[in-house]
C-alpha cells in the first residue's frame, strides 16, 4: 500500500509540473515544437548547353523542308545551297535567322541552325 501511495504522489508531482500555457499565451517558438525548417535552397544554374545545333522556328523548319523536297522532286537531286533553292523558284525567299544564326541542310535533306561563323 505503502508502493501505491509513493507512486501515486511521484507521479501527481511529474504531472503537476509540467508547463502548461496559458489559452491567451503566444504560442512556442518553431524550435520547441518542430525541427528546425530546412532552408530553401539557391536555384541550381542550368547545366551548360553542348553547342549543339538548334531546331529552327517551326514555321520556317516547313517552309524550308517543303522548298528541298519540291526541288528534289523536279530535279532529282538536292539543291547546292539555299541561293540554288530560292533561284530555281521552290522557295520564295529565304527566311530570317536569328541574330548569330543561320539554316543549313544535309543530304537527306534535315534543316538545322547552327551559330553563323
Amino acid at each position: 500500500m505503502r508502493l501505491l501511495c509513493i507512486t501515486l504522489v511521484l507521479t501527481t508531482m511529474v504531472l503537476g509540473c509540467r508547463k502548461r500555457r496559458s489559452p491567451d499565451a503566444p504560442p512556442a517558438a518553431a524550435s520547441e515544437t518542430a525541427p528546425p525548417a530546412a532552408t530553401p535552397a539557391t536555384p541550381a544554374r542550368p547545366p551548360a548547353k553542348p553547342n549543339l545545333p538548334e531546331e529552327p522556328e517551326p514555321d520556317h523548319h516547313i517552309m524550308l523542308t517543303r522548298a528541298l523536297f519540291t526541288f528534289q522532286g523536279k530535279n532529282g537531286r538536292p539543291p547546292k545551297d539555299w541561293e540554288e533553292l530560292v533561284s530555281s523558284g521552290a522557295l520564295s525567299k529565304m527566311p530570317q535567322a536569328p541574330v548569330g544564326k543561320r539554316y543549313v541542310f544535309d543530304r537527306s535533306l534535315n534543316v538545322r541552325m547552327v551559330h553563323a561563323q
